[in-house]
């Protein structure tokens, strides 16, 4: 009779542990649902907002470019190893003429051709860049003045 209770007693403490298995699991589902559904909300929103701004052109100059690198080291698997990918994302900041700063995801491509100090005309829509076309004959103007050299005696 001893053995019996002690048998029903496992049974009854492994049962529970076995629901609260079950409870912090979904729990963690949730959670990671409402989050996933939560960030793609927000890009929609984002999207929505910057297609409903309106399309904004003013003279800027370039005063800042970086670049973001991630890095994720992924197993194989079956311990033969690891891979390594990496990814770049890229972004220029732009001065207005009022002196107001705005920065700007962009690809690699535009960010290889954009250089700090470039003059032009920056064109955008909320967040989302557009187009930037440099003003080349000023900015050749300046680099040459800015190589020049006057001793200060003169």
């Amino acid at each position: 009779m001893i053995w019996r209770r002690k048998e029903v007693y496992d049974t009854m403490f492994f049962n529970q542990g076995f629901d609260f298995f079950f409870i912090l699991f979904g729990l963690a589902f949730i959670i990671f649902g409402c989050l996933f559904i939560y960030s793609i909300g927000k890009g929609v929103a984002e999207w929505h907002r910057n297609n409903n701004s309106p399309q904004i052109t003013a003279a800027a100059k370039i005063v800042g470019k970086r670049q973001n690198v991630n890095v994720h080291h992924h197993s194989a698997g079956n311990n033969s190893g690891m891979h390594t990918t990496t990814s770049m994302t890229y972004y220029v900041t732009f001065e207005l003429e009022d002196g107001q700063r705005l920065e700007f995801h962009v690809k690699a491509r535009v960010y290889g051709l954009l250089a700090e100090g470039d003059q032009g005309t920056l064109s955008y829509q909320g967040t989302r860049y557009l187009d930037f076309n440099r003003e080349f004959w000023s900015a050749l103007y300046q680099k040459k003045r800015s190589c020049l050299w006057v001793p200060s005696n003169y």
